[in-house]
């Protein structure tokens, strides 16, 4: 590692580097912070730096995770900068290039389609849920995510998701 290479990580920092799927690092901050803990990663508390009470705490983690982190940002020398100064018209010029007007198309709809979609993904998953224990909790989870798109999307029922499942462990 280089001298000037960054050895202390926040839980915000490691998140943000888990949203680009580097070293397998959780996607969220209390993710983070519970591998930290599982782990017995090396932590500090820095004073003054925005954290609860004007203390931050950041992390060290192992080196087998560090040289990934490293490699990564030596790669990306702006990653954290970049993510510091992403603001809300640039979050919605992403969205716009991603999404198209979909967004605006859906807040402007009338019949309530969004909420209908939205309320089928809530079934979908609880429905999922139930299966899934069906089967003691132990379905891959492509599979569970399969199951619910067709439940949400396409109306595939818990009956036809039970089918769904006893031919996909059939094929294995």
């Amino acid at each position: 590692m280089s001298a000037d290479a960054k050895n202390w990580f926040s839980a915000t920092e490691l998140s943000l580097l888990g949203e680009q799927l580097v070293a397998g690092l959780p996607k969220t901050m209390s993710g983070c912070i519970r591998r930290a803990k599982k782990e017995d990663w090396l932590l500090r508390e820095v004073k003054g730096r925005g954290g609860p009470g004007g203390v931050l705490t950041e992390y060290q983690p192992p080196a087998s995770v560090m040289v990934l982190i490293q490699s990564y940002l030596l790669a990306n020398p702006e990653f954290f900068a970049k993510s510091k100064t992403r603001t809300r018209s640039d979050l919605a010029k992403v969205s716009k290039e991603v999404f198209g007007d979909a967004p605006l198309r859906i807040t402007q709809n009338l019949n309530h389609e969004y909420d209908a979609a939205l309320r089928r993904v809530a079934e979908a998953t609880q429905a999922t849920v139930r299966i899934s224990k069906q089967f003691g909790g132990s379905l891959p989870v492509e599979w569970t995510s399969l199951i619910q798109e067709l439940m949400a999307i396409h109306g595939l029922t818990e009956a036809g998701a039970m089918q769904v499942i006893e031919a996909l462990k059939r094929q294995t």
